[in-house]
């Protein structure tokens, strides 16, 4: 039981061992445009599959009355878990959630609780439908190389607009913004040092 509430406090994920539900900072939040909002998810372990990963989660907003969802499949090409050094996967991912223009984030989502609890208005929100397919593959040597593909569906939220040179003059803004991006990431950081967590790895200095 103590375990449980230290892994709970330092991972914000409650582990019943096929499959861990949270992170708990993101079962509720609020802001503006989505007013309250609640969401459900997790991820499996090792312990369900040693080759497929799952992590899903559902979300809805009380005050633009919307679902929100995640599905994330990645397929370990090594048989041995997608946290652990070197990786090497293939995962798909289809989404809709909303996120705030300009955020990117590395150790937090935009819908933790603490993020909700900020100075002035965030009433500027995008709505994205995203479509992700992506190949790791990490060396020991610590050269990596990630070969991937993203279609994205942007629509604008609260008094948040999509406008051209037309529509501004028209008044009408545009109703989706269309994003397709192929991409190649090559990355080599020799003799790099770092602590593994479960969803993120921070580099030790040196």
């Amino acid at each position: 039981r103590k375990m449980d509430i230290v892994m709970l406090l330092t991972t914000e994920f409650l582990n019943f061992g096929k499959f861990e539900t949270g992170p708990v900072g993101n079962f509720y939040s609020f802001n503006p445009v989505e007013g309250d909002r609640v969401r459900i998810g997790g991820r499996t372990t090792p312990e369900f599959s040693r080759w497929i990963y799952l992590e899903p989660y559902l979300a809805y907003g009380f005050t633009d009355r919307q679902f929100k969802y995640n599905l994330k499949t990645t397929y370990s090409l090594t048989g041995t878990s997608i946290y652990r050094f070197p990786v090497k996967s293939l995962s798909l991912n289809w989404k809709y959630d909303t996120k705030f223009p300009g955020q990117d984030l590395q150790y937090a989502t935009g819908d933790n609780i603490f993020l909700s609890l900020k100075r002035g208005r965030d009433d500027k929100l995008l709505y994205d439908k995203t479509f992700r397919l992506e190949y790791f593959n990490e060396f020991e040597n610590h050269f990596s190389w990630t070969l991937g593909y993203d279609f994205t569906s942007e629509s604008a939220a609260g008094v948040l607009h999509f406008y051209n040179g037309e529509d501004l003059q028209r008044g009408n803004g545009l109703r989706n913004i269309y994003i397709s991006e192929a991409f190649l990431k090559l990355r080599y950081a020799p003799h790099e040092e770092f602590y593994q967590g479960k969803i993120y790895r921070d580099p030790v200095p040196s």
